[in-house]
């Protein structure tokens, strides 16, 4: 069976913060997989463009497939995440994803994948790596923000983990690089390295980040 479809103003479910603006794809059932082609969606101010194919197996269904987004509006995924507006700025980057679903339209219950991301002008609520490098406080600095021009990185998850890696923060003077982890709970942690770029010199300055996605921590250690 060939298909398209159309969509607007579509969610996935009645409790869905997600909602699609606009959603258009092409498709060809056969037998227990829907391949999806030309998957194109307006959402959260922004783009997604990708491919994919949903495998049925009695009342299980799997999912893989590939997506690239633009000017997506990270405070607005924030919310559909259930972690708020603790990121702002605008979001571009691709991704590969696989996932178990139940019945459609369920949301997902775990989903593995690999990808990269680019986020520019916005700010980390929570996080004030400013303050930190200016304290050098024995103690953690909760709250505050930093602000950035560019963020960027790749991400890998799995097995309700998420990990972060070759992380860079560009926040003008101050540039960070290293990784964080995210697992069940909102817990986190990882490792930045601080470069505080002078007039005269440069300073290096190591930065553990602990806590919750809630309530993060930030920390300088010695090397």
């Amino acid at each position: 069976v060939d298909l398209k479809v159309e969509a607007f103003a579509w969610s996935p479910g009645a409790t869905s913060k997600f909602t699609v603006d606009s959603l258009t794809a092409t498709g060809r059932l056969e037998q227990e997989t829907l391949k999806l082609s030309e998957l194109r969606l307006r959402a959260l101010a922004g783009d997604i463009n990708g491919e994919g194919s949903i495998r049925s197996t009695g009342e299980k269904q799997s999912f893989s497939g590939t997506f690239t987004f633009e000017k997506i509006d990270a405070a607005r995924l924030g919310d559909v995440l259930g972690i708020g507006k603790k990121i702002t700025g605008t979001l571009a980057g691709r991704m590969q994803l696989t996932a178990e679903i139940g019945p459609l339209p369920q949301v997902l219950t775990s989903v593995g994948g690999t990808g990269e991301f680019n986020l520019v002008r916005g700010g980390l609520y929570g996080l004030d790596l400013a303050e930190e490098a200016r304290r050098l406080s024995d103690r953690p600095v909760q709250g505050g923000m930093t602000t950035f021009e560019q963020i960027s990185g790749r991400l890998r998850m799995g097995s309700g983990k998420v990990r972060i890696y070759d992380l860079v923060i560009d926040s003008g003077l101050m540039q960070s690089a290293g990784y964080l982890d995210f697992s069940k709970g909102g817990a986190m942690n990882g490792r930045l390295e601080l470069r505080m770029h002078g007039s005269a010199n440069q300073t290096r300055l190591p930065i553990l980040i602990s806590g919750t996605l809630e309530a993060p921590a930030v920390q300088a250690v010695d090397r």
